[in-house]
């Protein structure tokens, strides 16, 4: 399933940048995945693999081995896995329409147009899911929205790995940091300690990437220059981090009310 679900995202709903993370790891672009046949060709919405889904994480594109040819690219070193978030699809789940005035079961209406970035402890991820369609009301919405993930069993929604809001993404491990808060152990430091984490994995990247170009510069038949590695992300403010935290607890209000209950209820 990964090379359709990686043509499937290329060919129909990614921005340029966006696909040149997930492609990077095929010799052919995206015109070329489109006529091996791998998807239905209609609207984007109405786009459909043809494989039966049987995984939620896409591992990114790996650089190869041994290269016998300069990288055309150094975007094969820097590639993120790919997080795809769909409990219609994969488990097959009886979904109600989240709307409060309605009851109407939700249907597959195609991909979501936005794949979000999501910031882990020591890199990034895309996250990517599934549009979900109301038969009684027409109402359509994506399928990581707090609306349908309330509705999951506990089996299913503990794997959906992070705190999402309009603007911010963030995986739950980070949030996790931020329970721990102490004197001393402040958003600050945890941003500086992502900050860390992130350096030396990008750096880590990096080196691979320019000792292979090395190589190949050593040899007297290779001439020109390489593309240089690229920048690292900017890492979010502690501000961001906070936010985060706050929404997380938001979502989970539910939960510390009825622990709060059973504590001081006797």
């Amino acid at each position: 399933m990964s090379s359709h679900i990686r043509a499937l995202y290329v060919a129909l709903v990614l921005s340029p940048a966006a696909a040149r993370v997930l492609a990077c790891s095929s010799h052919c672009g995206a015109a070329a995945v489109d006529r091996s046949g791998a998807v239905h060709q209609g609207s984007v919405g109405e786009a459909e693999p043809h494989h039966r889904l049987e995984s939620v994480v896409e591992p990114p594109p790996q650089s190869r081995p041994i290269y016998h040819q300069p990288p055309a690219s150094p975007d094969p070193f820097f590639a993120c896995r790919l997080f795809l978030w769909m409990p219609h699809r994969i488990w097959r789940l009886q979904l109600t329409c989240p709307q409060p005035s309605c009851t109407g079961s939700m249907v597959k209406a195609g991909l979501y147009r936005t794949i979000r970035r999501v910031l882990d402890i020591d890199g990034w991820y895309l996250m990517a899911t599934e549009y979900l369609e109301c038969r009684r009301c027409k109402k359509k919405v994506g399928g990581w929205s707090q609306g349908i993930i309330r509705q999951l069993a506990p089996t299913y929604s503990c794997q959906f790995p992070a705190v999402l809001t309009y603007k911010l993404s963030c995986d739950q491990r980070v949030v996790t940091q931020l329970k721990s808060r102490t004197l001393g152990n402040s958003a600050t430091q945890l941003c500086n300690t992502l900050r860390e984490q992130h350096s030396d994995a990008w750096m880590r990247r990096a080196i691979q990437y320019l000792g292979v170009c090395e190589q190949f510069l050593a040899l007297c038949n290779v001439r020109g220059q390489f593309p240089p590695p690229p920048i690292m992300p900017t890492l979010p403010s502690p501000t961001w981090l906070l936010t985060v935290y706050g929404y997380d607890i938001l979502t989970r209000l539910d939960e510390y009310k009825a622990r709060i209950t059973s504590t001081w209820q006797y």
